[in-house]
This record gives structure tokens, C-alpha cells and sequence, in this order.
């Protein structure tokens, strides 16, 4: 708190500083003159010129030339100049009559410069893989979090929503395919420098997101092995206080969703499905056909509509932002808050997210600048108890319509044995997860003689899991009698908590060094030390026996209370150093190294050292360029490589063995029963670094004046030494150890070209940017098969993801067809017309484990994406398509199986094999029929897809609108997401969801936004 109160203190000095030197009053007025043009020296028609702070507002706008004249007071005035397509621009007048005034197209200065490891670097001199975007292109979106909103915009990135559920709908980031088996693939995400989670960013708080896919990375050692994502948050920039909003409301459904049949059909199909397996009919046809006449009657018949019980139509979501941002002599600020709730798909189901940001820089003196920030986070969760809303969702759809949900008289129905879904949903308790986080931080930057500059950064994360499960248990009763409580583990309810705490520490502290020689030797350096330490602790608890309603606290319970806590530390200690130089901008070299040290690992393997190197000649630069310079504007040649390590394991102590201690180990003595221990996992004390060696060589072209640019990259990722567990013999008690044993690899291309261009009188603008990208990861190398049958196993020369099944020839024609044909395990006792026939790939007349093929990737494979934005005067259009070429599925349980586990069936599911449809999608009706479901390209289908991801349409209203409101500027806009998509996938299943399975999945949403944006 004393931190907390020292930070608002400095921020309150800070924009009271602000103010009084903003607000000093002027009393003679001038006329200022002068011209309005782009970076291009085009006439801006139209650019609005505003004196910052007037009141009443002083305004002017550019004419057909860019020519403009104001009359303004004398003294400290300063211009604010803005066009609709251009980045705005404050610039003080200092009492001169005439002011020229160049505005960049917008997104212009994220191509200028870019940040990347520890610094900022001009484009052109770039010599690794790094792509950029500009917090603009991410809030068109209007996404429910950031990392989904990053979706198809840098190439080489990855990204997978994979849950439409409140909260759990972030995308999961992958750059240049999957480099481990058992570390994280995920890549470092650093937010200002400072490792943190994307989704608990407000987008509206970013100004720029670089990743580094390359040597670029290796700056970072041994974090950095899966690509690295640098997230900017704005700072204040305009002299003057700016004051921000932005809200939407947005009502979302689901892209797809499988429909159930009724209860008649079910019955019907039940039918054909027990005879066709030999079996009796289920239900006698003359039930059937009273039931279809008279309906059910929810007492000893029903036809329970799951679906239409338990789903809503539709749900909605808000957000709303707000920020405060400006810039003085002394210091400068930016502030922003924003709150954001989803409405789940079911009931007792919603997520809301509240952040808070305060970021300012204070000029210490003209050789010292202090930044202090702080960011602050709050989410909450709510689910029911008894099971997930994936679980719930998929049992809506799949629940048998003939079961009890309710009965007539309003009383719970038994379900599945007294299991039934609407009453868990509605009256079965609930799940709150609450998440909330704060992260001070402070940097120092001092510029010392001879061109040196020291910087220090220290911060600390702090982050609070409290979770709280209620279950209550309720009734259920057929024909008015009671049959079931549920659940009957614990009749009496049961209240779990769970409580964690994470304290991570960073401390940062650098020097580096800038000049030029002889004007055209460009050379820097930098060389810095960088310490993190993380403490994780947590506690667990619960007891049985709540008879008061309404009362849940554990101390309110009748029976015996559980608890278990656990504590969890690690650190690591890094020297880092960067040498860039270049020769007029022209060749460039950079060359990285990272000595890392890790308390993951034992003191002889715990220090690992990660070199990296990159070049680039910018050919364009050459004298002989310019006779073709008016058609390719640029050329720029570069290739990197670098050595990463990986140890991101879910155990912190991977090298030691693991003892577990509770009464189940124990022993009694004298009737008492005492606590015992028993060693659970091996050790490996030598165990160390996964190492990854990447090489890239990439081309960075411009046309027309970099009107139209191209950018291709190509890489190959080697990994050795992957952490793995190998197989040990079966009468071994113990888990097996972590081993350094095996190799992969992942090799692939990223390609981005993109056009922006405008009409002469400037009315309209427009830019295009296509995204091409693709990686194959391949096993080299991998730990014995513990079942050389398991057709999921890792085996060297395959895929990473591969999905492995069996081909297939259609469907069994006839008898003679059963006959001729070979089956497996060569047993033909249950074949018959309709079953699934498999294709004999070694031609020894039997179906067996060597038949198997790869039948595809499973990771997505050939992403695209294509971002058109055109703005006409006042009105913007963006379209956003996205798409995977490939990415292999395998269907199973109820997804592809009628009558799976007692479950119903799904409409798609009627074009099954039968003499009247002999060209069907699916085999025959049957139950419990093996030789139809096993793994094959009947139910391994490909989920590529491409999808109108986002549509926005938006309108800034005029000037001389607004001005009478003081507002600068409003826009309101309109978005789509998730609008359309085409695939082969199964129907019913959104092909980029997690919802192969078909009874436990929560669908990707459709989404409506309306939304608002002012600054005043």
C-alpha cells in the first residue's frame, strides 16, 4: 500500500505540473499561416488545425492546397493537427507566423521503428525476422481479449481459439510451429519488458506488439526458444490533457452447433440400430406411434428438449473504457481503466475482467528520466459446480430426449440415474474462480558521458487465485416418488476452496553505448544483467455437511474438514549483451549472446550459454539501384542464426525425486494412525537445457515507393536434447525421471506483402496486407514406444501432431463383397453390409497395426489472411479474412457415434449406409459395433477453413458536429466476428473450436457489436 500511495502522490504532482503549465493564459493574438502536407509532400485537403486548450475552441481546416491560416493568443500556444488517415500531430508554435506541418499516414510510425530486445530499433535496420503491428489494427477487432485479437495479423504467428466460453476464449500463440514435446511451446510475452499475461492487457492500452521470430530473440536466451512477444502500452504524448471512451455492446451466438433429433426419431432410430446389431427392438412401434399422436406427458413419458432447457438463444457482452493522457515540461502521463463482462451460453456461467494502468515519465533532469508505472487486474469467473459448461453444453445436445428432465409438476426428473444435467445447471451449486494481479515497476534511465546510457528496471508481479466450489445436492422423483439424491458422495453439500499466490520479482540494470565515426560507421552496444525470482504458494481446503441454506463458509460444516498446501520457488540469473553496427545504414551485423542460469536444474548443468548472430545488406542503398529505384524502392537481403534453451517444465524441481506424504502411505501403532511417505518419481540429476539451433534467411522488398511491400522469410528450427520420460520396465513401482533424449524439427516460410495507397484529393484511402505462413514440425529423435500399437505415439520421421488411422475403401457392398475383402484381426463374425471397409496397405489379406497411415497434421498448416481497410471521407470499412489451409481432426465419441454411452444422435448423423443410400456419409446404424469406429479417414477429416473473421464499419462525425459537445472527435461504429466459414469439416463442429468430441465442448460465438469511441 505505502508503494501503491507513493505512485498516486507522484502521478497527482505529475498532471498537476501538467496543468499549470498548460493553463497559462495569453493575451495578444497573431496570425499563424502555413501548410498542410503528407510525408509524401501531397496537400492534406481538409486537416483540421486546432489550438490546444481554447476555450471556446480556436479551429481551422487545410484548403485544396494544405494552405491555412488561424489567429491565435501569443505566449506558449501549441497546434493540433489531425486528418482522418493520418496520425495526429501537437506541435508548439513558439511565437513564429508561419508553421509547416507534415503528417504521417497512420501506422507510419510503427514501420519507422520497432521494439525488440531491450531496445528500439529503426526498421530499415533490422536485420532479424521481427513483425509489427500498431495498437490500431488490434481495437478494430473489438475481440474479447488481446491474444485472440492477434489472429492472422503477423505472419508467423499462430493463433487458435479453441473455446467459445467466457474467459477461457483467449487464442493460443504458437510462432514458427511446436518445438518441444514436453515444454511449454508457448513464446515469452513481455508487457513494457516485464514478463506478464496478454489477456489481462486492455487492448485499448497498447500502442504497439512486436514479435521476434528469429535471432532477433536470442537476446533472451533461453526464454525466448518459441519466439518472443513484446507488448508497448501507450505513454503520454499531447501537451494538452486527453480524455478518451470507448464502449460496445455485442450480443453473440454460436457459429455452430450439431442438432439433436427428437424423441420419436430417436426412438425409431434406436430400432434400426438394435436390429441391425441382432439385437431386440428398444421400443415397440405401437408406443411409438401413440407417442408421435399424443406427446409426451412429462410424467411417464417425456421428450425432454435438452437443448432448448438448458442453452440460451443468444448471450451478450460489454465493455467500456476510459483514458487520460498528456504531456508536459517536467513529466507526463497516461492512465486508462476499463471493465468488460460475457454472458455465458448457459446459466450460472459468466466472466468479467476489470484493468487498470497507470504509466508516467518524469524528467529527473536533463541527463536523468524516471518512469514509474503501475498495472492492476481483476477477474471473476462463474461455472457451475457439479460439472464443467462444456460438459453441460455437449449432454444439452447429446441427452437421450426419452429421459426425465422435468417433471409436470415441477420436481426434478431422475435423467441417467439421477444424474440430470438442468438440475446441475440450475440448482447444483456453483464454481467462482476469482483472479487479481497488480505489477509496480519502476525504470531509471541516466545518460552518462561518452555517449553512454544506464537503465534499471525493477519490478514486482503479484498475483491471487481464490477459488470457491459449492456443491448442493438435489432430488430427484419419478411419478411424484422420490428416486435419487445427487450427488451421492455428498448428500449433504460440500464447499472446496483453493487459495494461490505468486510473487515474482524482476530486476534489470544495463549499460550501452552510441556513436557514430567518421559519419558513417554506426556502432552500438549493450550489456546488462537480469535477475527473476518467483515464489508460489497455495493452499487447498473442504468439508462436507451444510444443512443451513445459504450458509457455505467451511466453518459452518458439520464433518471433517480436509486441507493440503504446497510451496513452489525458482530463479534465474542472466547476462545478456547485444553489439549492432552498420555502415550508412547499408551492411548491418548484430551479433547476441545470454549466459543463463536456471534453479531448475543441478549446479553442474544449471548454466547455459545461447549465442546469436544476424546480417543484412541493403542492396537498394548501392549507387547502381537508382535506375531502378521509381519501380523497386527497396531491397534488403538478410539471414540469422542463434542457439535457444528450453526448460519451461510444469515441475520446478525436474532433476530430483518426488516423495509423497499423506495417511493412505501411512501406518497405524497403537490403534493410531500416523502419516508415512513413499518415494513416487526417480531422479535424474544430470538432467539439463533443451537446446534449439535456428537458422533464417529472409528478403524485405519495396515497390512504387513502398507503396506495395514484400516480405519472405524461410527457417528451419533444429531441437535436441527434448526432455522427455522414457518407458521403463512395468515391475518398476516408481514414475520414470525427466531424460534429455531426442531431436525435432520445424521448418517453414512466413510471407507478408501489403499496398497502401489514396486518391489525389484524398477522399480515399486504402491498404490491402496479405499473410501467408506455414511450419512443419517433424520427431527426429523420440524415447522408446511403450505400445508399438498405440497409433497416438511419437515416432521418429512423423509428424509432431500427427493424426495416424486407417485408409478406407467406402463401405462393405454386400456379402460377397464381406467375402472377398480382408477385416480385422481377419474376423468377419459380425461384418455386414454398411460397415466401414479398410484398405490392406501391405497386401497380406489382414486389417491390422501395420495398415496404419499418417493421415494428416493435426497442427494448422497453411495460414492465411487478408486485411482490407478503405476509408471514404468520414466513413472506415475493414474486412478481415482469415483461414488454414490444413489441420487434421480426429472425430469420436458422440461426435460420430450414435447411441454413444446411452447418448442420442444428431440429425447430420441420419445419412447413414441403409439399401436406399448406399453413396451415405456414415456406416450402418449399430450399437457397440467396433469395426466401424476405429481411427480412420472416414472420421479424420481435414478442419481447414477460411472465415470472414471481423467486419467493421465506422463513422466519425463531423467536426462541426461535435465541436459543440467540446468533443475532438466521435466515432461509432458497427463489427461482425466470425461472420461465415466454409470447410469440410463435420457439420455442427466449428472447425477451429476444440469440439471434436461431441459431448464435451463449448462452441466458438458469432458476434454483433455496436460501439462508440470519443476523445475529448
Amino acid at each position: 500500500m505505502k508503494k501503491l500511495a507513493l505512485l498516486i502522490l507522484l502521478l497527482v504532482g505529475c498532471v498537476s505540473l501538467h496543468a499549470q503549465t498548460a493553463s497559462k493564459p495569453a493575451s495578444k493574438k497573431l496570425t499563424l499561416t502555413g501548410k498542410v502536407v503528407s510525408s509524401a509532400g501531397e496537400p492534406v485537403i481538409g486537416a483540421t488545425i486546432v489550438v490546444e486548450g481554447s476555450k471556446p475552441m480556436i479551429a481551422t481546416a487545410a484548403g485544396v492546397d494544405g494552405s491555412y491560416s488561424i489567429t491565435l493568443p501569443s505566449g506558449s500556444v501549441s497546434l493540433t493537427v489531425s486528418s482522418i488517415g493520418y496520425n495526429s500531430r501537437t506541435v508548439p508554435v513558439n511565437n513564429r507566423t508561419r508553421l509547416d506541418i507534415t503528417l504521417e499516414t497512420e501506422d507510419r510510425q510503427i514501420d519507422d521503428v520497432v521494439v525488440v530486445g531491450y531496445q528500439v530499433q529503426k526498421k530499415v535496420t533490422l536485420t532479424g525476422s521481427v513483425s509489427a503491428i500498431s495498437g490500431k489494427d488490434i481495437v478494430k477487432r473489438d475481440a474479447p481479449n488481446l491474444s485472440s485479437a492477434l489472429q492472422g495479423l503477423m505472419p508467423g504467428v499462430s493463433v487458435v481459439q479453441g473455446s467459445g466460453r467466457p474467459g477461457a476464449d483467449g487464442g493460443q500463440i504458437t510462432i514458427r510451429g511446436i518445438g518441444s514435446i514436453n515444454s511449454s511451446t508457448s513464446p515469452l510475452i513481455l508487457i513494457d519488458g516485464v514478463e506478464g499475461d496478454i489477456n489481462q492487457v486492455d487492448m485499448n492500452s497498447v500502442e504497439s506488439i512486436s514479435a521476434l521470430k528469429d535471432a532477433s530473440a536470442a537476446i533472451y536466451g533461453s526464454r525466448a526458444s518459441n519466439g518472443v512477444i513484446l507488448v508497448t502500452t501507450k505513454r503520454g504524448k499531447s501537451e494538452t490533457p486527453q480524455f478518451t471512451y470507448t464502449g460496445y455492446y455485442a450480443i453473440t451466438a454460436p457459429t455452430e452447433m450439431p442438432t439433436p433429433v427428437s424423441g420419436a426419431e430417436y426412438m425409431e432410430y434406436m430400432n434400426i440400430a438394435a436390429l441391425n446389431s441382432g439385437q431386440s427392438i428398444r421400443f415397440d412401434p405401437a408406443y411409438i406411434a401413440e407417442y408421435k399422436r399424443y406427446g409426451a406427458d412429462n410424467w411417464t413419458t417425456f421428450d425432454t428438449d435438452w437443448k432448448k432447457e438448458m442453452l440460451k438463444k443468444s448471450s451478450y457482452m460489454h465493455r467500456h473504457a476510459l483514458s487520460i493522457s498528456g504531456k508536459g515540461n517536467i513529466c507526463s502521463y497516461y492512465i486508462d481503466g476499463s471493465y468488460q463482462f460475457q454472458d455465458g451460453l448457459i446459466e450460472n456461467n459468466n466472466f468479467s475482467r476489470k484493468t487498470f494502468r497507470v504509466n508516467t515519465d518524469m524528467n529527473l533532469a536533463k541527463w536523468a528520466t524516471l518512469s514509474v508505472d503501475f498495472s492492476a487486474f481483476g477477474t471473476s469467473e462463474t461455472v457451475p459446480s457439479i460439472s464443467t459448461p462444456e460438459k453441460l453444453i455437449g449432454e444439452a445436445l447429446t441427452y437421450t430426449p426419452t429421459l426425465a428432465g422435468i417433471n409436470r409438476d415441477g420436481t426434478w426428473g431422475e435423467g441417467l440415474n439421477g444424474y440430470n444435467p438442468i438440475a446441475i445447471l440450475k440448482v447444483g451449486g456453483t464454481q467462482r474462480n476469482d483472479v487479481t494481479g497488480f505489477n509496480p515497476k519502476a525504470n531509471l534511465t541516466v545518460k552518462l558521458p561518452y555517449n553512454l546510457e544506464f537503465k534499471t528496471l525493477f519490478s514486482y508481479r503479484y498475483q491471487h487465485d481464490n477459488q470457491k466450489i459449492v456443491t448442493k445436492p438435489y432430488d430427484t422423483y419419478t411419478q411424484g416418488m422420490l428416486k435419487y439424491t445427487y450427488p451421492d458422495t455428498t448428500p449433504d453439500g460440500k464447499v472446496s476452496m483453493y487459495w494461490k499466490k505468486n510473487q515474482q520479482i524482476q530486476f534489470n540494470a544495463s549499460f550501452s553505448y552510441k556513436n557514430t565515426f567518421r559519419e558513417n560507421h554506426n556502432f552500438s552496444a549493450l550489456a546488462g544483467v537480469q535477475l527473476e525470482t518467483l515464489l508460489s504458494q497455495s493452499l487447498s481446503g473442504s468439508r462436507e455437511g451444510f444443512f443451513i441454506p445459504g450458509y457455505d463458509e467451511m466453518g459452518v460444516g458439520s464433518k471433517t474438514q480436509t486441507s493440503s498446501s504446497a510451496r513452489d520457488e525458482w530463479a534465474m540469473l542472466s547476462y545478456y549483451s547485444v553489439l549492432n553496427y552498420n555502415y550508412k545504414e547499408k551492411y548491418l551485423i548484430e551479433l547476441t549472446g545470454r549466459l543463463d542460469g536456471s534453479s531448475r536444474f543441478m549446479p553442474d548443468n544449471r548454466w547455459g550459454f545461447f549465442p546469436g548472430g544476424s546480417v543484412a545488406y541493403r542492396i537498394s542503398q548501392e549507387p547502381f539501384w537508382q535506375s531502378v529505384e521509381k519501380y523497386v524502392s527497396s531491397l534488403k537481403i538478410r539471414a540469422s542464426y542463434a542457439h535457444f534453451g528450453n526448460q519451461w517444465l510444469n515441475d520446478y524441481y525436474p532433476f530430483a525425486s518426488q516423495m509423497n506424504t499423506n495417511l493412505w502411505n501411512g501406518y497405524f501403532f497403537n490403534g493410531e494412525q500416523f502419516l508415512g511417505s513413499i518415494q513416487e518419481k526417480l531422479f535424474n540429476a544430470d538432467i539439463s537445457w533443451e537446446t534449439s539451433k535456428q537458422a533464417n534467411i529472409g528478403l524485405d522488398m519495396g515497390f512504387l515507393g513502398d507503396k506495395l511491400t514484400l516480405t519472405v522469410d524461410l527457417f528451419n528450427r533444429k531441437i535436441s536434447d527434448l526432455i522427455q520420460v522414457p518407458t521403463i520396465p512395468t515391475f518398476v513401482v516408481y514414475n520414470a525421471p525427466y531424460f534429455n533424449i531426442g531431436k525435432m524439427q520445424a521448418r517453414g516460410y512466413d510471407i507478408s506483402i501489403s499496398y497502401r495507397g489514396s486518391s489525389k484529393n484524398g477522399n480515399w484511402r486504402y491498404s490491402f496486407t496479405g499473410n501467408f505462413s506455414d511450419a512443419k514440425s517433424t520427431i527426429l529423435e523420440v524415447a522408446d514406444i511403450a505400445d508399438t500399437n498405440d497409433i497416438t505415439a511419437l515416432r521418429p520421421g512423423e509428424l509432431r501432431n500427427a493424426i495416424r488411422g486407417w485408409k478406407t475403401d467406402g463401405f462393405y457392398r454386400d456379402q460377397a463383397d464381406i467375402d472377398a475383402s480382408p477385416a480385422f484381426n481377419n474376423d468377419k463374425t459380425n461384418l455386414k453390409p454398411g460397415d466401414v471397409k479398410y484398405r490392406d496397405k501391405d497386401g497380406n489379406g489382414v486389417i491390422d497395426y501395420n495398415d496404419v497411415y499418417t493421415l494428416g497434421d493435426g497442427s494448422p498448416r497453411y495460414l492465411y489472411s487478408l486485411t482490407a481497410n478503405i476509408s471514404w471521407k468520414n466513413f472506415d470499412l475493414s474486412v478481415f479474412i482469415q483461414g488454414v489451409g490444413e489441420r487434421m481432426k480426429r472425430y469420436n465419441g458422440a461426435g460420430i457415434v450414435p447411441f454413444d454411452n446411452g447418448r442420442s444422435m444428431f440429425e447430420s448423423q441420419t445419412d447413414y449406409w441403409r439399401e436406399d443410400n448406399l453413396n451415405a456419409k456414415f456406416p450402418r446404424l449399430s450399437i457397440n459395433n467396433k469395426n466401424n469406429y476405429y481411427s480412420s479417414d472416414v472420421w479424420v477429416k481435414n478442419a481447414g477453413y477460411v472465415r470472414l473473421k471481423n467486419v467493421s464499419l465506422s463513422y466519425r462525425i463531423p467536426k462541426k458536429v461535435i465541436s459543440k459537445l467540446r468533443l475532438q472527435s466521435a466515432r461509432v461504429y458497427v463489427t461482425g466476428q466470425n461472420l461465415f466459414t466454409l470447410s469440410d469439416a463435420f457439420e455442427g463442429f466449428d472447425p477451429e473450436g476444440n469440439n471434436s468430441y461431441g459431448s464435451e465442448f463449448y462452441p466458438i460465438m458469432r458476434v454483433f457489436t455496436v460501439g462508440l469511441d470519443l476523445r475529448f
